[in-house]
């Protein structure tokens, strides 16, 4: 049998279990970020043990996952702005006057909002790449049903697009949220939420142009074919940065919902 030792032999051998603990977790956190990273920049970056000991490539770890977010939050932007930009060209053709306009992006948005407070569970579910593109199919088929011309389509359109819209922001921050190194979570946060005013500003650049050449019912189903292209670009991504999806939670909690609506 082995002697016992003295309670002195103890005290070294604890004092090494806290490094040893966060050599672990080093290295479960080299393992995950690497894992975001594509393949053609592992050979600079290095291997992973010495991954994250480089903040540069930390950030590039999170760069896919950014591009990938603020490129849905610039076509969702960009649709929900588009009928704005193209009222006064489209607005005589359905038979409305122009000032009009306003009840469609208030509707929009009012659908926004709700979309957005209830989104909550169906991102824990289906993941935030997954709701990301739902988000770009509802846009999509907004706008398909404004180049109807007709006036009920047009008012149906404001209304699938507002749920486009709204759970768009949360899932982004989602995913950012988890994949983002802890000292640029206030910057690569900050390059996303650019996506609304570019997706603004590229409508009001690129529509009327496009309106004057094809038209404006042409126009929307341009707008909706990027946005549904889009939804099948980033499906390569789905299966990292959805990893962590519960797939038994329920995807809605309207009273969940309500209750903290109610709470603020």
């Amino acid at each position: 049998m082995r002697a016992p030792r003295d309670h002195a032999d103890f005290g070294p051998r604890r004092r090494k279990a806290r490094p040893e603990i966060a050599a672990d977790a080093a290295r479960a956190e080299n393992r995950d970020l690497h894992a975001f990273v594509p393949r053609f920049f592992r050979c600079r970056v290095g291997p992973a043990a010495r991954f994250v000991s480089n903040p540069n490539a930390a950030m590039l770890a999170a760069l896919p996952a950014l591009i990938a977010m603020l490129a849905v939050q610039i076509l969702i932007s960009f649709s929900s702005q588009t009928a704005p930009v193209l009222a006064p060209l489209a607005a005589p053709a359905i038979g409305f006057d122009p000032v009009w306009v306003g009840y469609f992006v208030g509707a929009s948005y009012g659908c926004a909002a709700t979309a957005g407070l209830i989104s909550g569970n169906f991102i824990a579910r289906y993941g935030a790449i997954r709701t990301s593109q739902v988000c770009l199919g509802f846009c999509a088929f907004g706008m398909a049903l404004a180049a109807g011309g007709v006036p009920v389509l047009v008012g149906l359109s404001a209304i699938v697009v507002g749920f486009g819209y709204g759970p768009a922001t949360p899932s982004s921050s989602h995913i950012l949220a988890r994949v983002s190194p802890p000292g640029s979570v206030n910057l690569i946060f900050s390059i996303k939420q650019t996506g609304v005013p570019l997706g603004g500003a590229l409508a009001g650049a690129l529509a009327p142009s496009l309106a004057l050449a094809f038209g404006w019912q042409t126009t929307c189903l341009i707008v909706g074919a990027c946005a549904l292209s889009l939804a099948f670009v980033i499906q390569p991504f789905r299966e990292r940065l959805d990893a962590t999806r519960d797939r038994d939670r329920a995807p809605f909690a309207f009273r969940r919902s309500a209750a903290v609506l109610f709470q603020i």
